[in-house]
């Protein structure tokens, strides 16, 4: 990992946030517990950066053969994909995401579709936020 990289991601840790112009990006510490992160991987930046890139690859993917599984009406596919997504986002520290998943993954294995809507709305608010803040926290590690 390069010097900058690890000031970065240091600077990141101590709460000092890099300055987005656009406000409509959430930092990624309101989506993501890094302390707690880092601790499961004994703070080990260059572990954690890949981490987030295999994220933002694998997680979209997921979130799409989630929804193909809701529109095909296959709850069994939705609730797999569910309990997928809630582990990704359990991983990487990412708690509300992870819970939020976990009820769709709930609702789907009990028939819910009204719940399972409701949290699919709010994932997908949670998802979107996330990957917009990872995307620019990665943009400046990198």
């Amino acid at each position: 990992m390069h010097r900058r990289n690890v000031t970065l991601w240091k600077g990141f840790r101590k709460k000092r946030r890099p300055v987005i112009e656009d406000s409509k990006y959430m930092p990624l510490d309101q989506f993501l517990n890094l302390p707690e992160l880092l601790s499961r991987v004994e703070n080990d930046y260059e572990l954690v950066d890949e981490l987030l890139h295999l994220f933002q690859i694998e997680f979209p993917r997921f979130r799409q053969m989630l929804r193909a599984e809701l529109a095909c009406q296959r709850l069994v596919g939705v609730e797999k994909a569910a309990h997928t997504l809630k582990g990704m986002l359990a991983n990487l520290s990412v708690e509300t995401g992870a819970s939020v998943a976990a009820k769709i993954e709930a609702a789907a294995h009990a028939r819910d579709i009204g719940t399972l809507t409701q949290e699919l709305a709010t994932f997908d608010r949670e998802a979107d936020g996330l990957l917009d803040a990872l995307a620019v926290f990665v943009a400046g590690v990198r």
